[in-house]
This record gives structure tokens, C-alpha cells and sequence, in this order.
């Protein structure tokens, strides 16, 4: 009779696990940089389409915005400007993404504040300035606080100048390739700087592109609870070989949300409680 009770014991709490890995929640966050990019000739500039395709699935995107935009010629006409605050409205978060997204001292597009060229970062003063004024401009477009700082290019680990000038402004999110999960460390809430599968997607790589972005998905499921990836605006746009990448989006999303053992939470960094991560397994 002992035996047996022992026996009910250990089957009950083995059905809980199981229950436990069944029900388990992977956080999942949807990026998209450079917003109306100003290089791109895909006319209309839009992100709509791809925003529907999100909605479908229940997911919240995270645009990252490089606020010089909004002051340049091709977006006088204010259409940026809506955009923003209609995809705001419908629950989408806006995030800083420099200020143009160019070095003042090289013009290189690849880096913004920590010239890569000549070894050296741009004055305090231009950088405050121009940091400020993006968050503002931001903020006034939208009509929401901007708390999260996606860096351009290779300034993803922030130098001391610019981690000041960030925490003096009210920013409390900074992407981090350095990290697995968003992890609270040294005053700073870090986000993974997360994987691109779909830059320049074509007949011939949308194979190769779903396969990595399932392989990362899986590997990142085993380690934690907590999966993003990230995408480009103008492969964004419906324009782009006849809307590609919302059907590559579309079809990746279905094929997370039938992962066994697994319930997809789609999140943006404004919902983010640290209690859901589990740390990531060595």
C-alpha cells in the first residue's frame, strides 16, 4: 500500500511537469529599424501592411525610429508623422534609433556617435544635443514617452559618454548583444540585439531564412523563455517583390505558435516584467 502511494506520488508530480512544459510561456518581441527609410525608391513608404499582418497573430511591433526622419524633405507632407501616431494608438511602441543614424565626423551610416574610423567619439555637446532633440521630437510626434534606445550599427556597446547622456534623458532600455534575455544589470535594463533573417529576401533565400530564424527560435527556447528578431523597413513594405517578407512574417508566426510545449506571448519592451524570464541554461 506504501509502495503504491509512492508510485501515485511520483505519477502525479510527473503529470505536473508535464503540464508544466506543455504551458510554458516564450515571450516574443517584433522589431522593425529605420522606419521610412530615406535610401529606399519602394514607393508608397508604409508599414501598415506589415502591422496587419502582426495584428493577425495578436503581436505588438516595436519601431525603431531614427527621428531625423521626420524632419527630412521626403516626410514634410506629415504621412510619417501619422503613421506613427496611428500604429502608436493601436498599441505598438516607438524606439529611439540614434538621431540619423550617421557619424558626423566620417559620414558613415554604420555607426552614429562612436566614430569607428577614426577611433574617437563625437563632442558631448553635439551628442546631447542631437540625442535630446530626437527623444523630444519623438515623444511629441507620438504623444507617448520613448524609454528604449536601439544604437545604429556598431555602437551597440555603448561607451560611457553616451550611457550618461541616456540615463540623464529619461532612457531606461538599451539593446545589448551581449545578452540572452532583457536582464536588469548596473541601472540599465538590456534587451538582446536580435537576429535579422529577412534583409533582401527573395525566392531563393526564403527557405534558408525560415530555417535559421526556426533554429534560433529553438535553441533560444532552450536555453530561457524569451525569443526576438528583427527586421527592415523597406523589406517591410508591400511593395517589396510583391509583400515577401509579410508573407515570410506571417508564415513564421504560425510556425512558432505551433511549437509543442510552448504558448507564444508577443510583447514590446513597454510590457516587460523581469518575474517572466527564467535565466538562460548554460
Amino acid at each position: 500500500m506504501k509502495r503504491l502511494k509512492v508510485t501515485f506520488i511520483l505519477l502525479f508530480f510527473s503529470l505536473l511537469s508535464a503540464v508544466a512544459q506543455e504551458n510554458k510561456t516564450v515571450y516574443v518581441t517584433i522589431r522593425v529599424d529605420d522606419i521610412f527609410m530615406r535610401e529606399s525608391p519602394l514607393k508608397p513608404q508604409e508599414i501598415d501592411g506589415f502591422i496587419e499582418v502582426c495584428e493577425k497573430h495578436g503581436a505588438r511591433v516595436m519601431l525603431a525610429v531614427i527621428p531625423h526622419r521626420l524632419l527630412e524633405a521626403q516626410n514634410q507632407d506629415g504621412a510619417m508623422a501619422a503613421t506613427l501616431r496611428r500604429v502608436v494608438g493601436r498599441g505598438h511602441m516607438v524606439s529611439m534609433h540614434g538621431f540619423k543614424h550617421q557619424c558626423s565626423l566620417c559620414g558613415s551610416t554604420g555607426h552614429e556617435f562612436d566614430c569607428a574610423a577614426q577611433k574617437t567619439l563625437i563632442a558631448y555637446e553635439q551628442e546631447i544635443n542631437e540625442l535630446r532633440k530626437g527623444k523630444e521630437l519623438l515623444e511629441k510626434t507620438t504623444g507617448t514617452k520613448v524609454t528604449t534606445y536601439v544604437s545604429p550599427g556598431t555602437d551597440d556597446q555603448l561607451n560611457p559618454q553616451t550611457k550618461g547622456i541616456l540615463k540623464q534623458l529619461g532612457v531606461t532600455w538599451v539593446t545589448d548583444s551581449l545578452v540572452q534575455i532583457p536582464t536588469a544589470r548596473d541601472g540599465w535594463s538590456h534587451v538582446p540585439d536580435v537576429g535579422e533573417y529577412t534583409w533582401d529576401l527573395s525566392d531563393s533565400t526564403y527557405e534558408t531564412g525560415m530555417k535559421s530564424a526556426m533554429t534560433d527560435f529553438g535553441r533560444a527556447i532552450q536555453r530561457g523563455n524569451y525569443f526576438g528578431f528583427a527586421l527592415h523597413d523597406h523589406f517591410t513594405r508591400a511593395a517589396f517583390r510583391n509583400g515577401i517578407v509579410l508573407r515570410w512574417t506571417d508564415e513564421f508566426l504560425s510556425r512558432i505558435e505551433r511549437t509543442p510545449g510552448t504558448r507564444i506571448r508577443y510583447i514590446t519592451l513597454d510590457d516587460v516584467d523581469f518575474g517572466w524570464f527564467t535565466s538562460p541554461s548554460r
